[in-house]
């Protein structure tokens, strides 16, 4: 016999097998007004873009201040990056 047979507080608290038919239920209902995994990518997509776009231009703010051999070639690539950027949150947005 354990501590809780004899609290009636716990017996509230267990989840009974018609709730799990029910739950079950309406997950099986909703299951086609849930978005895809490709909508959930998007999603995903869109809010990280914006922050990944910070700290590149974080990055190129640093590298423009700095002597290094090769500034050039890094400026370069984090420019294609930006640009990658953008056209993946415009094409989100469309």
């Amino acid at each position: 016999m354990s501590k809780l047979d004899g609290n009636e507080r716990w017996k509230t608290k267990m989840i009974k097998t018609e709730h799990v038919e029910q739950f079950e239920g309406q997950q099986r209902d909703a299951g086609s007004k849930m978005i895809t995994i490709e909508e959930r990518t998007m999603v995903r997509d869109l809010i990280l873009l914006p922050y990944i776009d910070t700290m590149v231009r974080k990055s190129l703010k640093e590298l423009e201040h700095s002597g290094s051999i090769l500034k050039r070639a890094y400026l370069l690539a984090i420019e294609a990056i930006q640009r990658r950027i953008m056209q993946g949150t415009y094409l989100l947005q469309k």
